[in-house]
């Protein structure tokens, strides 16, 4: 005897199965031969729609529904963030560590002797080089690795 393949069912000759099995017309050995299948899958099958009939008439949904998004909270936290955000600008700004970008037109915040991706990371100290190289007295000098802040068409980090 040759060994069958295994065979997949569709829901839908489940159903078909399980509906002729329950209404009684047939025996089990009339339907298996009919529907090329053992009794024993037959009976499992008419026994899991006996069972899933309730089911069908029950008032709760049957897949449970996404979790509701809570906008206030939401909301909440932005504005928690935002304010962290502005906060810890100004603190840097104030310490000198944070000045905006010399081209002016972008909106990024360059750090100060910044190197480029390869190289080490930025310096927190301000730049002591000689006063006629500043381009404002007092302030530290901006440097940016190639292409970080050409000017507006330079794209802008992401805070």
């Amino acid at each position: 005897m040759t060994r069958r393949p295994r065979r997949n069912h569709s829901p839908a000759f489940k159903a078909k199965v399980a509906l002729a099995a329950l209404k009684g017309d047939r025996t089990m050995s009339e339907l298996a031969t009919q529907f090329d299948l053992h009794p024993n899958q037959i009976k499992q099958w008419k026994d899991q729609l006996l069972d899933g009939v309730s089911d069908v008439f029950d008032d709760k949904p049957k897949a449970p529904r996404e979790p509701e998004i809570d906008i206030k909270s939401l909301h909440a936290k932005i504005g928690q963030l935002a304010l962290e955000n502005d906060f810890l600008e100004g603190a840097l700004d104030k310490a000198g560590l944070l000045t905006r970008c010399p081209a002016g037109d972008c909106e990024a915040i360059c750090r100060e002797g910044a190197q480029g991706n390869d190289g080490p990371e930025p310096q927190a100290e301000p730049d002591t080089a000689s006063p006629a190289s500043r381009d404002q007295p007092g302030q530290p000098i901006l440097r940016a690795a190639s292409g970080q802040c050409s000017g507006p068409q330079a794209d802008a980090p992401d805070r």
